[in-house]
């Protein structure tokens, strides 16, 4: 019986040495307290801090997203835009070979309508998303998202009674170097090579 004792007092003694337990597990027992390393960190907001202050959104009605994702080549298929509503469609592409894919988010009027990877595939890639926004003033915020580069852009637009086309380019590397977009706003389809 004592050296049965003696032996699983020895095996105790080994096990708190390899695993570096000070306490005993038990009913009642404290767990010891988690190393700095083993605490996870914060999860990063989705959309980073704009660069400069956004006008006031509270007072928006909300955009519908009609259509999302639909790789732009693919025969368009018309969508039915509520009443009073005008059809804004952004179309959206990674462009840099560098940043390959790039994780990006991007919000109408402080709602997000993306938040995904996206492929340079030879820079002839584009996805296109369908909203239905209110007649008036709309921000586009595009960002990127950990771990790529920094970047974003703020697109500000002015929607009536007609459809809207934006195109937003995310570009990293070459001649420029930083990461970076480019967006263009156009009354009329736009054209891709």
């Amino acid at each position: 019986m004592l050296a049965r004792l003696v032996s699983a007092a020895a095996s105790m003694i080994l096990l708190v040495g390899c695993f570096g337990r000070t306490h005993v597990e038990g009913p009642g027992a404290e767990p010891p307290p988690l190393p700095p390393e083993a605490i996870p960190a914060p999860m990063p907001a989705p959309m980073p801090a704009p660069a400069e202050p956004l006008p006031d959104e509270t007072d928006r009605p909300a955009p519908r997203i009609l259509a999302a994702a639909v790789p732009v080549g693919e025969v368009e298929q018309p969508v039915e835009v509520p009443d009073g509503m005008v059809q804004l469609t952004v179309l959206v592409s990674n462009q840099s070979f560098t940043v390959d894919p790039v994780h990006l988010v991007a919000e109408v009027d402080g709602h997000i309508f993306l938040d995904r990877e996206f492929l340079v595939e030879g820079q002839h890639s584009w996805w296109r998303y369908e909203i239905a926004v209110w007649p008036g003033d709309h921000v586009i915020r595009v960002a990127t998202v950990d771990p790529a580069p920094e970047a974003d852009v703020i697109v500000p637009l002015s929607v009536d009674a007609d459809r809207r086309w934006v195109v937003v380019d995310f570009w990293a590397g070459g001649d420029e170097g930083d990461a970076r977009f480019t967006a263009q706003v156009s009354n009329t389809p736009v054209a891709f090579a």
